[in-house]
């Protein structure tokens, strides 16, 4: 068990730092990578906990959710209107 739960550290560790190194934005995307993967990594252990036990199967976990939170996070910038600019005086 503690075998497992190491390799989903480094999973979501190392998927976050591959997402916010070559970056802009890198407070968000780490946000994202965290976030992303750390929620995709419950949800499959959650519906399945025998398949889980893999050890790729946290790896896996982790790519797909880092990649459907940067999708989400794009959908969401693309939909919602931008701010407005203030101007100084």
């Amino acid at each position: 068990m503690v075998l497992l739960l190491a390799n989903l550290v480094v999973s979501v560790l190392v998927v976050t730092t591959a997402l916010a190194v070559p970056s802009m934005e890198r407070r968000i995307a780490v946000l994202l990578g965290l976030g992303g993967a750390t929620t995709a990594n419950f949800l499959f252990w959650v519906a399945a906990p025998s398949l889980w036990t893999n050890l790729l199967s946290a790896w896996v976990c982790s790519v797909v959710g880092a990649l459907l939170a940067v999708v989400a996070w794009a959908v969401a910038r693309s939909v919602a209107p931008p701010a407005p600019v203030r101007r100084r005086s």
